[in-house]
């Protein structure tokens, strides 16, 4: 089924403070919005603000997000070509981070089944519909990423990591978010680090994500240990570099409950892999971010953007 186009914004005037670089065809904002120089489009009407819930393939040629209509929430493609949304509703209890294949052909969703307390991921044929599945990930998965590798034969993604504290009466749980790498071909799940929110570069080689302290363990069982470091490693775990350290912590407010220096959402590679757009948070009652450009020969960080909403994909403009 084919829903509406998209809503035109008044955005792309003078002073909108969308983040664009040239050359660039970036997806940001919790309500998806393409930009790129002189081009602006908005694609939220009836979609659904969710942080895992935007995706845009590696070409730049399809985005994905959640979106709302009569019939409840669901999940729906935007062809930046055909200008036009096509609605993938599934069945299913619970939703959570989306990411598309670097071709934009499929689909992989985070879900929970109804007759099932674990969360596995659901791979869509975007072509055909037809639905893989593959192994369970737990009931504590809640991760907040999904990205795939460039030959779209394994998944990255994020999963809470759950201890059970047996010295104490009230049952409660140590959490600890990791990342872990789904090999599609074989089912083998392989644990690579400690962190979250991981993205693959273009060219294979490295996953960016954000990383925190050993000392940011947390018995609460909603919010992982607030990320301080952007960090990458290689996909088999080996040659950690940290890229920027903050000095935020998610679980510390300032008065007017605004949150202190800290990364959030996930790291944007550029078509290159030469260079990372991180967002940091700028206001937490608006969210509202500040983008910076790290690049990765130097390692030297600079702002580009302030107080503008999150970059989520960056895609080499034609």
């Amino acid at each position: 089924m084919v829903l509406a186009s998209f809503a035109i914004l008044p955005w792309g005037a003078k002073g909108d403070n969308l983040p664009r670089l040239p050359g660039a065809i970036l997806l940001t904002g919790y309500l998806p919005v393409i930009t790129k120089p002189g081009y602006t489009r908005s694609l939220s009407e009836g979609s659904d603000a969710r942080r895992a819930g935007v995706t845009m393939s590696l070409n730049g040629e399809v985005v994905a997000a959640y979106r709302s209509s009569a019939d409840g929430l669901g999940i729906s493609t935007y062809s930046v070509a055909s200008e036009k949304w096509t609605d993938y509703r599934i069945a299913l209890k619970m939703h959570g981070a989306i990411a598309l294949s670097p071709d934009g052909s499929k689909l992989a969703v985070a879900v929970r089944e109804e007759s099932r307390e674990s969360w596995r991921l659901c791979l869509i044929d975007l072509k055909t519909g037809a639905r893989t599945f593959g192994p369970n990930l737990g009931q504590h998965y809640m991760g907040t990423r999904l990205t795939w590798s460039p030959d779209g034969h394994r998944i990255a993604f994020d999963m809470n990591w759950v201890r059970l504290d047996a010295n104490k009466a009230d049952t409660s749980m140590t959490i600890r978010r990791t990342i872990h790498i789904l090999d599609l071909d074989s089912g083998v799940i392989s644990k690579i680090a400690d962190g979250q929110s991981p993205a693959w570069s273009p060219s294979g080689e490295w996953i960016a994500y954000l990383h925190y302290s050993e000392d940011r363990e947390t018995n609460d069982s909603i919010e992982p240990p607030g990320s301080n470091q952007a960090c990458m490693i290689h996909p088999d775990g080996t040659g950690l570099k940290v890229l920027a350290t903050r000095s935020g912590n998610s679980f510390r407010y300032l008065f007017g409950g605004k949150l202190l220096d800290l990364f959030m959402e996930a790291p944007v590679w550029s078509p290159d892999s030469k260079t990372i757009l991180l967002n940091k948070l700028h206001d937490a009652d608006k969210t509202t971010f500040d983008i910076y450009l790290l690049d990765l020969a130097t390692l030297k960080m600079a702002r580009r953007f302030r107080g503008a909403p999150p970059v989520y994909g960056w895609a080499a403009a034609k």
